[in-house]
């Protein structure tokens, strides 16, 4: 069957879109009040926890997952990505938040935007956006049409009836049935259904490559229809459809797009027109080892092809994120007084282009609104939504694979905005990683825009573990990590990335692994080359540089101990300028220690601590610097159970884990920790 043949079926069968509200109200009655909106101050927005929670609800769920926030200035504070946009036998692709994905009826949200775009800019009469709304859409459909189905009430039909689904064209989904457009047309429409009845149906934005063109180039479309007027009905709609729909993707692509302050790659062509690692395939779920696209790439590149107004089209979830920002918190395509018309949560069926809504309580308590408008598309492998967030947020998501509906990523969107809008702590930590496991975890973070900022790896009799804490990556860029260096190696990196490169020493840890000292390190950006730094000597030679470095006016940011045949090996990273009171202690056993620690407690804090195991014994190395231990919490020698329930109740109280070390001798391991705000 032919490109041509095949899209002329409206079920565009492809597209479809998972929540359509059926609800038989009157045009201007409305849904139970949610009471005034308020205003709060809005939370801060923690990314970190936001990537953390679509995580948890997508690893290992699906095929490939790409979630993206933007606020309302264009910039992306989130990006959560994972698994496969191309499967390692299907092309060997990651997914990541920069992959262009299928969007289905989500494409509608970007023809309704034009249509109003349109309004705008009072192309179809010199009204108001609202009065043009109210006007017949019939006699802008091709000239054939508008005479052919007297009787059948479509004059009855608005742009705002279409754009709601309120038009009256009824599919499966609303007691009717799947036709062809013709056969839509034919059958026309009853008057109690026109502008009170929503059904959502694949049509009434089917239509909108008629309006959009007809409206924005009216010169072109009566040269279409006088083209084919001399055809059969039949052939004349196959005919101009093809032409209206090459009209319409220009003007997405050369009046509608570049009038976005940022960039984005929409397509309808992925395979024609992007390189094959830049997309992803869709999938039938999550263990299909075999994708496809919507359409082939011999049915893209034939010159009868053309992007449909209601589905088919692709973006990445920045890309989206960023479109939907554009829509909503700017006036390059419509003006506030047209987006407070898009949606309004005490009138939420009266909504357009959107063609549903998200709903989560706890927004509502907090803000008076718990109803947020959402569009989302499902076709092929493909599943998408957009939603509009709390406080000037905009989010997308996209996965590849059939086991999430549009609906279910969408409520993960908004549950892990919420989730992230909690305040602090500000990180995501992991404890009691395997070296693998956090081998993992430091890939997941090559594509997000977060960065490890602390790393304990620590021994368990002959066991290596790893504790990491992640916060956003600052302005200079992400950290720089590497593990399970030996000692040639990490000198190495240190004389490529700091002594002629551009980084500096921001943390060095020691471990044991298989009985060898190895190494892992944190760098930042930035130039370190003034700055001392050893590795690996013995307790002589440390106290004579530690003295010497701290002499000359630097600090030490980090004191890793390792003991290996008894002795214990001693590394450092140290910071410019002289501190307000300096106490370092290396080579302390849990009671040594927790007297120390009462002794600091109210007059330093504590801004380094690493465990370690000597001589069969949990020994710990501190850096107290003078001011600030009011705004800490320091634990030590709890269990993994401890810990995470301290964890929980500190980090619910609004302070951040700092730092995090542990030790242990056999299977019995041991943490340390400090949460501060």
């Amino acid at each position: 069957m032919s490109v041509t043949k095949r899209s002329f079926v409206v079920a565009i069968a492809v597209v479809s879109m998972v929540a359509a509200a059926t609800a038989a109200e009157r045009r201007g009655s409305t849904s139970p009040s949610q009471g005034p909106r308020r205003t709060p101050a809005a939370p801060v927005f923690n990314g970190v926890l936001f990537e953390e929670s679509v995580r948890a609800a997508m690893n290992g769920s699906v095929k490939g997952y790409a979630f993206a926030v933007a606020d309302r200035d264009g910039r992306i504070q989130a990006r959560a990505a994972g698994g496969w946009a191309q499967t390692s036998s299907d092309g060997n692709v990651r997914m990541t938040t920069a992959t262009v994905s299928g969007l289905g009826s989500v494409t509608k949200m970007m023809s309704g935007a034009a249509l109003l775009h349109l309004f705008e800019r009072h192309a179809l009469a010199n009204a108001s956006v609202e009065a043009q709304l109210e006007m017949p859409m019939l006699d802008k459909l091709p000239e054939k049409w508008r005479t052919q189905w007297r009787g059948r009430n479509l004059e009855r039909i608005t742009y705002r009836d279409l754009l709601q689904h309120k038009s009256g064209f009824r599919d499966g989904s609303c007691d009717g049935t799947e036709r062809q457009p013709l056969q839509y047309l034919a059958d026309g429409v009853k008057i109690p259904d026109v502008g009170k009845f929503r059904c959502y149906n694949n049509f009434n934005i089917y239509l909108l490559r008629y309006l959009i063109v007809s409206i924005a180039y009216p010169g072109e479309a009566a040269a279409i229809h006088k083209q084919h007027e001399s055809r059969s009905l039949e052939d004349y709609t196959e005919k101009v459809n093809i032409a209206f729909s090459h009209e319409y993707e220009r003007f997405l692509r050369q009046e509608f797009f570049p009038r976005s302050l940022d960039p984005f790659p929409a397509t309808c062509r992925p395979q024609k027109e992007l390189a094959a690692s830049k997309s992803a395939k869709g999938y039938a779920d999550k263990d299909d080892n075999k994708g496809a696209y919507v359409h082939s790439k011999s049915e893209e590149l034939d010159p009868d092809f053309y992007c449909a107004s209601q589905g088919s089209w692709y973006n990445s979830a920045e890309g989206l994120a960023l479109f939907g920002r554009n829509l909503l918190y700017t006036d390059r395509w419509v003006s506030p007084a047209t987006r407070a018309l898009m949606f309004n949560p005490a009138r939420a069926d009266d909504r357009f282009p959107w063609a549903g809504v998200v709903e989560n309580d706890d927004f509502g308590k907090e803000m008076g609104q718990s109803a947020w408008p959402s569009h989302g598309g499902s076709e092929g492998g493909y599943r998408a939504a957009l939603v509009q967030l709390p406080y000037g947020h905009v989010g997308a998501a996209l996965i590849n694979s059939g086991d999430r509906s549009s609906a279910q990523i969408a409520a993960t969107l908004m549950k892990s905005f919420y989730a992230a809008t909690r305040g602090e702590p500000i990180a995501r930590t992991h404890h009691a990683m395997t070296p693998s496991a956090y081998q993992a975890f430091v890939s997941e973070l090559d594509e997000s825009a977060h960065s490890i900022e602390w790393v304990d790896f620590y021994n368990v009799g002959s066991q290596v573990f790893v504790n990491a804490i992640v916060r956003p990556a600052g302005r200079g860029g992400k950290n720089y990590v590497r593990h399970g260096l030996t000692g040639a190696q990490y000198q190495q990196e240190y004389e490529t990335q700091v002594t002629r490169g551009r980084r500096r020493l921001a943390l060095v840890d020691s471990y044991l692994d298989g009985g060898q000292v190895r190494y892992a390190f944190i760098m930042e950006p930035g130039d370190g080359k003034s700055l001392p730094a050893y590795h690996g000597v013995d307790a002589a030679e440390h106290k004579r540089l530690f003295d010497t470095y701290t002499a000359r006016g630097f600090a030490p940011t980090s004191v890793s101990v390792v003991s290996i045949d008894g002795e214990r090996r001693f590394s450092t990273s140290w910071a410019a300028g002289r501190v307000n009171g300096l106490m370092v202690r290396s080579t302390v056993d849990g009671k040594e220690y927790q007297a120390l620690a009462s002794e600091m407690a109210g007059k330093m804090s504590l801004v380094y601590l690493n465990t370690y195991v000597h001589q069969g014994e949990v020994q710990y190395s501190a850096v107290f610097v003078g001011g600030g231990s009011g705004r800490q919490i320091w634990r030590h020698g709890m269990s993994e159970e401890t810990y995470q329930k301290e964890f929980d109740e500190h980090t619910g109280k609004g302070f951040g884990l700092k730092l995090v070390a542990g030790a242990g001798t056999r299977n019995n391991q041991v943490f340390a920790a400090v949460w501060e705000r």
